[in-house]
């Protein structure tokens, strides 16, 4: 019998990340492929600039691979950018792109898992990173999502301008 042997931890790197450039072939192949999809996915519908460190809004395109945009969230997360009652408009161009990446992530654990700096990220965005294991499916995780940026942060809701005070102006007599 052999013992298993000891390691440490590595997480998933992001997409956007040297240490995510693996190459299963042996050749440099890989390496490239990985940062010209992220750079070709951000021009097409935004997201996180990691040699910038800006943000812009992501559009929801289901043609691109769902990865982009848990690492785009993760990586502004991660780099201290948004801002943790303005995010939903901080990081998504309207509401239904938000809503359709939550229909995306609804299902996404049905083929794949959320890395745990995936989860993070997430938990920090629909303020349910306290609670363990609470939320351990993307199901969950989508629905908490949606009501804390529709609920608690009343997202995408322009307020009404303030009606004006008329003034009732006294004849002079």
């Amino acid at each position: 019998m052999a013992l298993i042997p000891a390691y440490k931890l590595a997480p998933r790197a992001l997409s956007f990340e040297a240490s995510t450039y693996v190459s299963y072939s042996g050749t440099n192949e890989h390496k490239s492929q990985y940062h010209v999809a992220y750079g070709q996915y951000r021009d097409k519908v935004g997201g996180f600039d990691p040699y910038t460190q800006t943000v812009t809004p992501l559009m929801f395109d289901e043609k691109v691979d769902p990865y982009h945009y848990l690492d785009s969230l993760t990586g502004a997360v991660e780099a201290g950018l948004v801002d943790d009652e303005k995010w939903p408009e901080q990081l998504f161009a309207s509401k239904s792109d938000l809503e359709n990446f939550l229909a995306e992530l609804d299902t996404y654990d049905l083929r794949w898992r959320i890395t745990d700096r995936w989860y993070q990220a997430l938990g920090l965005l629909g303020g349910f990173d306290d609670e363990g294991e609470g939320h351990v499916s993307c199901s969950a995780m989508s629905d908490e999502i949606w009501r804390h940026a529709l609920e608690d942060l009343n997202a995408f809701s322009k307020p009404a301008p303030p009606k004006l005070a008329t003034k009732k102006s006294k004849a002079k007599a």
